[in-house]
């Protein structure tokens, strides 16, 4: 049976995982400091305290889901922000072409949106959204989805419409996200294990348009991908399937 390690919430449709936040009821009673006054009354001050439990869940390509892990947070009574977006660090020098395989196609859901009653329903990114597939395996445009063989990676990159122009972006989103996967070794019959996680580096579009895009991507942090000996810091250019 084949094992998935996922790191991060994924919106691809394509992969089969899921992170969950699950709050649950906190335990805790609430406690408070008691003052008694001259009239004999009691009063309380203090906040109520408690815990809250975040839950993550993988699933294996079997469907069957393994069983949670859990990490306690604790509240403060206060409601707390989430972190801003990292912001794209600009590029620096010239960048070098990557000798990688190369393929951009335009996401068409074939299911209607979630938010639609029904069976089945698209969870993927927006429709109109150009997709760019970078790997050491080459795809077809007839098969985008051909699945990777046992010891290759690909990173893929969503840019929704509302994004398509020059600019910089930071692809661990929220509006421009790329996803890193990785194959392990073959382990007899095609079994591998595999691993997705974001993707943290800049992408520097440097022409887009219903043709193709023409790109580099720099500062890019990938434990994985280096481990693997891949180095996804340079220029990139390829054209839209048809």
């Amino acid at each position: 049976m084949r094992s998935i390690t996922v790191t991060c919430l994924l919106f691809a449709a394509t992969l089969a995982c899921e992170l969950k936040a699950v709050p649950e009821e906190s335990a805790t009673a609430p406690t408070s400091d008691a003052t008694e006054t001259s009239a004999g009354e009691t009063e309380t001050s203090g906040e109520p305290t408690g815990t809250a439990t975040t839950t993550t869940t993988e699933t294996t390509t079997t469907g069957s889901e393994s069983s949670p892990s859990e990490a306690s947070v604790t509240e403060t009574g206060e409601e707390t922000e989430q972190p801003p977006p990292l912001e794209p660090t600009p590029c620096e020098g010239e960048a070098v072409p990557l000798e990688v395989a190369k393929l951009a196609r335009v996401v068409i859901p074939d299911e209607p949106e979630c938010a639609v009653q029904t069976t089945s329903c698209w969870e993927g990114p927006e429709e109109g959204t150009l997709e760019v597939h970078l790997a050491g395996q080459a795809h077809a445009c007839a098969d985008t989805e051909q699945g990777l063989e046992c010891g290759q990676w690909e990173v893929k990159i969503w840019i929704p419409p509302g994004h398509q122009s020059p600019g910089l972006h930071q692809l661990t989103g929220p509006e421009v996200r790329g996803v890193e996967s990785v194959y392990g070794a073959d382990q007899g019959d095609g079994v591998c294990d595999w691993s997705a996680t974001m993707l943290d580096a800049t992408l520097e579009i440097v022409s887009i348009d219903a043709s193709g895009i023409e790109a580099r991507l720099c500062h890019v942090n990938s434990p994985q991908l280096a481990a693997a000996g891949i180095d996804l810091a340079g220029s990139f250019s390829v054209s839209t399937c048809e």
